[in-house]
């Protein structure tokens, strides 16, 4: 075998190991906390969809400037309730919380799979659409380290 083709041989499976390494990252990543996606639909500008690895958001909100150790939300007698709401949420079935259409604006939040869905849409042809998709592992974690 010629220099060249070892050379390209070599290049090609250091290529390989890196993308099989990416991959495998990205499915740990998302094993180990799902993803947050936030998407807007706007039919006067660019539509956005952002997905953000949730292993990114708890490292940036457990480190540095926004950790949640200067955070304190007091919201008196309902924060050990509020836990319990979102560990139950957590271990539930998928299920609608709420539902409201009027005038054509419709807000939906809902449990599907292991995530909690927020989307909300404007009425009209110029109507901006909004949904959130958050783990519920996660929105659970975050409740208890803002309630205490």
């Amino acid at each position: 075998m010629s220099t060249a083709k070892k050379a390209l041989l070599a290049v090609g499976a250091a290529f390989g190991l890196c993308v099989l390494g990416w991959v495998l990252l990205v499915g740990a990543v998302y094993a180990w906390g799902g993803v947050l996606t936030v998407r807007v639909d706007n039919p006067r500008g660019p539509d956005i969809a952002i997905p953000v690895p949730m292993a990114v958001v708890d490292a940036a909100l457990t480190t540095g400037e926004f950790a949640f150790d200067d955070i304190e939300l007091d919201i008196g007698e309902y924060g050990p309730a509020l836990r319990a709401i979102m560990e139950v949420i957590d271990d539930c079935p998928d299920v609608t919380f709420v539902e409201v259409e009027d005038h054509g604006d419709y807000v939906r939040v809902a449990k599907e799979g292991r995530y909690l869905k927020v989307e909300v849409r404007e009425r009209g042809s110029h109507g901006v659409n909004v949904s959130v998709s958050l783990p519920t592992r996660f929105a659970s974690r975050t409740v208890s380290r803002l309630v205490g």
